[in-house]
């Protein structure tokens, strides 16, 4: 079971926070997790300054100001959970990932923005730089004003996609042991480089691209010898639409990818994959 006692949230006071102040909340009750909700002040990506009431920007009136509010944000979304408010300057993806180091954080969730914006946010953004240089997995939503209420949230399948590369025992151990924790069944997903398949095969749905018959091999002896218990889909083409369409099959309630190096698919695709992707991604 992963062991994810504390959780880190930047906020920006958006109805984002409040859809993914829910996910940190069921994860917080099955895993007893503190939460640290924390606001980076003059943070251009992950929030706009809200309206201060004249106080000064750096001001003691100010930095008061939002402090009060901070204390009173999503209190409402996180009636359970243990949770520590921390007010910080600088910097926003620094900030982020040196809160994260000193807090011995195990899992940062951030919302993002809409299409629009996503790719102009994520790269060369605060998200990114989270995401590059973060030691913990990163929690990341895009449609998260649709977010389910508490009532009707739940994780009954995880989708991990691999490209074969050096994080995919680390991505197929966070998403075996996050699926076990919840009692979800896993699907792991494979897309090899390839024009010569549009599609991803399920288990039991046909022929596979030669390309995607070796990957299936690898994976099915990665599973057994890390002793984990996964349906496999492998296919050839565009690894985002691929992984897409391989979640939207599944109704994964969440997606968890490895962070790679940049000869990788993986990291050169990770923005579009979230932008894609109707549900939560964890990479790890």
């Amino acid at each position: 079971m992963p062991d994810l006692k504390k959780l880190l949230m930047p906020v920006d006071f958006s109805d984002r926070s409040e859809g993914l102040a829910r996910y940190a909340q069921e994860i917080a009750s099955r895993f007893c997790s503190q939460i640290i909700l924390l606001h980076v002040e003059n943070d251009p990506l992950i929030g706009g300054r809200p309206a201060d009431q004249g106080h000064p920007p750096g001001s003691i009136e100010h930095k008061l100001w939002l402090k009060k509010r901070l204390d009173s944000h999503l209190k409402e979304d996180l009636p359970s959970a243990a949770v520590t408010r921390i007010v910080t300057e600088g910097d926003p993806a620094g900030r982020i990932v040196e809160v994260a180091l000193a807090e011995q954080v195990d899992l940062i969730l951030m919302a993002t923005t809409g299409h629009r914006a996503l790719r102009q946010l994520l790269w060369g953004s605060v998200l990114a730089k989270v995401i590059q240089d973060s030691n913990c997995p990163v929690w990341t939503g895009v449609h998260l004003t649709d977010a389910p209420p508490r009532d009707r949230l739940s994780f009954k399948r995880v989708a991990c996609a691999v490209d074969l590369g050096p994080q995919t025992r680390s991505a197929l151990s966070w998403a075996s042991e996050f699926a076990s924790a919840f009692g979800a069944l896993l699907s792991v997903v494979h897309v090899a480089k390839s024009a010569a398949s549009e599609q991803v095969e399920l288990p039991s749905q046909g022929p596979e691209p030669r390309v995607a018959r070796y990957a299936r091999a690898e994976l099915e002896y990665l599973l057994d010898d890390m002793k984990i218990k996964a349906d496999i889909a492998t296919g050839a083409g565009s690894a985002p639409a691929l992984i897409h369409e391989f979640a939207l099959q599944l109704e994964a309630d969440v997606l968890v990818i490895g962070r790679c190096p940049s000869s990788s698919w993986l990291h050169s695709d990770t923005y579009t994959i979230i932008r894609e992707s109707h549900c939560p991604v964890v990479s790890v």
